[in-house]
């Protein structure tokens, strides 16, 4: 049986040689490396903190999407421009959406119109 020889592989240093290197960089270097791992542990402590809030946030993000979901997806805005001038802006995904959009604006019509009637 041949034993296959082991070699070491020298590893690679990350340290520039001081030759090629003022010493402004090298101060550089080792204040980003420090601001590095601080701003590293400040970030573990806040996430461990604060992991009961994230999830409160995560679930009312969800609740919102849903909430304007259900409101903007379907809709009609009357207005006026600058110039005075009419303007109808709606939007609806499906034509069953659009039906219940007019209906729902029908109602409106008639009770305007018997609110206007009674006075």
């Amino acid at each position: 049986m041949v034993k296959k020889k082991e070699t070491k592989i020298a590893k690679e240093t990350l340290t520039p040689s001081l030759s090629s290197v003022t010493l402004p960089e090298v101060r550089e270097q080792v204040l980003t490396a420090i601001n590095n791992k601080e701003l590293e542990q400040a970030l573990d402590q806040w996430s461990k903190k604060n992991e009961g809030r994230q999830h409160v946030g995560v679930r009312d993000l969800e609740l919102l999407s849903s909430i304007a979901t259900e409101y903007l997806d379907t809709f009609i805005l009357f207005g006026y421009n600058l110039e005075g001038e009419r303007i109808i802006i709606q939007h609806y995904d499906k034509a069953k959406d659009r039906d219940a959009m007019m209906e729902f604006l029908k109602i409106i019509f008639y009770k305007y119109q018997s609110d206007i009637d009674d006075d």
